[in-house]
C-alpha cells in the first residue's frame, strides 16, 4: 500500500511539479522502485520469501532516503513548499501503509 501511494506521489510530482531534468530523475526513481517487484515474476523463487525480503528492504530504504534531505533542511533551515508537500504526503503514505499492515497482522500459531 505504501509503495503504491509513494509511486502515485512520485508520478504526481513528475507530471505536474517538475522541470524537465527533475521529471527525468523522478521517472528513473519510479522505474527503480518497481524493479525489485520483478523478482515476483521469477517462478524459481518462493513468493512469500521475496515479499518478506522486499518488506525489510523497503523499510530500510524509506528510512535512508529521507536522511539527506532532512540533514540539508536542518543545516540550512530552508524548507521549500515543494519539499514540505512531498514529505508530508510521504508521511501520510507511511501512516496508511502502517495502518494496513497492523490491521492485517495475525497472531502466530
Amino acid at each position: 500500500v505504501r509503495a503504491a501511494l509513494s509511486g502515485l506521489i512520485l508520478y504526481f510530482f513528475a507530471r505536474f511539479n517538475a522541470a524537465k531534468r527533475e521529471r527525468t530523475q523522478l521517472v528513473v526513481m519510479i522505474a527503480f522502485s518497481l524493479l525489485p517487484f520483478s523478482l515476483l515474476l521469477n517462478s524459481t523463487l518462493d513468493t512469500a520469501m521475496v515479499l518478506n525480503a522486499l518488506t525489510y528492504v523497503g523499510l530500510v530504504m524509506s528510512s535512508v532516503r529521507v536522511m539527506p534531505q532532512t540533514y540539508k533542511t536542518l543545516r540550512t533551515g530552508n524548507v521549500s513548499n515543494l519539499s514540505a508537500r512531498y514529505f508530508s504526503l510521504q508521511f501520510i503514505a507511511g501512516i496508511c501503509g502502517l495502518v494496513v499492515e497492523l490491521s492485517n497482522a495475525a497472531p502466530s500459531t
